[in-house]
């Protein structure tokens, strides 16, 4: 079993309950930017309390889901993990947060389709803002460079006033100059 399969399976049980998702996270930015491997699959979605039983009915038989870690996930903001035991590939799933940047993202999630799969994804813009929100939390170079990679592929076609907008709102505003400046001369000079 792949990656794309088990997003597949999470996404037809999330599909099946009614509850809307994206991708966000490595595989938003590699949907925008520059593809990398990465260990989890990252999703957001609209989870409340009424669907921890259905979804881990729905996924409990192939996968390890955790009823108390979806009750955990729904009360407390934190991903709930869905573990495929045989090939130990990991699904990360988030829950939507009432705040008013992560609804805003939420609603500017693009349709994509990955290996005939259809699925949504975080905008470019909110890939790029997500990026370096983790940056700050985890001081892991790896979101700039997925940020960056994003900034570089997409040049020209971002919302820059989008952008500017919520990373002045989220406290990132020197950040998010940085890296469009950064990605305008990579950009520039090749």
């Amino acid at each position: 079993m792949t990656q794309l399969e088990l997003l597949a399976d999470v996404a037809a049980a999330l599909d099946d309950l009614r509850i809307a998702w994206t991708l966000v996270g490595s595989y938003a930015s590699a949907a925008h930017g520059r593809p990398r491997t990465t260990h989890d699959i990252d999703v957001v979605a609209q989870l409340r309390a009424e669907h921890i039983g259905p979804l881990q009915q729905l996924l409990g038989e192939r996968y390890y889901l955790s009823q108390e870690a979806l009750a955990q996930a729904v009360e407390h903001g934190t991903p709930a993990n869905v573990l495929n035991p045989r090939s130990g590939d990991k699904l990360d799933l988030w829950p939507l947060q009432a705040d008013p940047y992560q609804l805003a993202a939420f609603n500017r999630r693009k349709p994509v389709t990955l290996g005939g799969l259809a699925a949504f994804v975080q905008s470019a813009e909110d890939t790029i803002l997500s990026k370096l929100q983790w940056l700050r939390q985890s001081q892991s170079e790896r979101h700039y460079h997925d940020a960056l990679g994003v900034a570089e592929v997409q040049h020209g076609k971002l919302d820059s006033d989008y952008m500017r907008r919520w990373a002045g709102e989220l406290g990132l505003a020197a950040d998010l100059q940085r890296l469009l400046a950064e990605a305008e001369e990579s950009v520039g000079s090749g």
